[in-house]
């Protein structure tokens, strides 16, 4: 069995990247994201150089607290991770708040992870 690894905001830039090099170091790889197409791409794209399991999508707004906890305990349940990559990130040039009331760049930044 692979051991897994984690990316959030893994269907693009930095973070697919990443995810690729994981996959290719024989990680099960599980990207996270909040569009299902671009999860997809990413999906296919990782697959190409994966050699370990297959990788995988799991959609979450990490902006949402409760998502952020529902994601967890569904990972939580699969067992131990062995790389978690915190790459999800935000910068809003107009002040914006998340469902839970909370400034939406703290919330993603500082929140999410933890």
């Amino acid at each position: 069995m692979s051991e897994r690894a984690v990316v959030t905001a893994g269907t693009g830039g930095i973070g697919l990247e990443t995810a690729k090099g994981l996959a290719r170091h024989g990680f099960a790889v599980t990207v996270v994201g909040r569009n299902a197409d671009r999860g997809t791409s990413a999906v296919e794209e990782i697959s190409a150089v994966a050699t370990g399991a297959a990788p995988r999508f799991l959609a979450a707004d990490l902006a949402s607290l409760d998502q952020v906890r529902a994601l967890a305990a569904h990972l939580a349940v699969e067992g131990p991770l062995k790389v978690l990559v915190n790459n999800i990130g935000a910068m809003f040039t107009q002040r914006r708040q998340t469902v839970d009331g909370i400034e939406s760049s703290f919330a993603v930044n500082h929140l999410s992870p933890y």
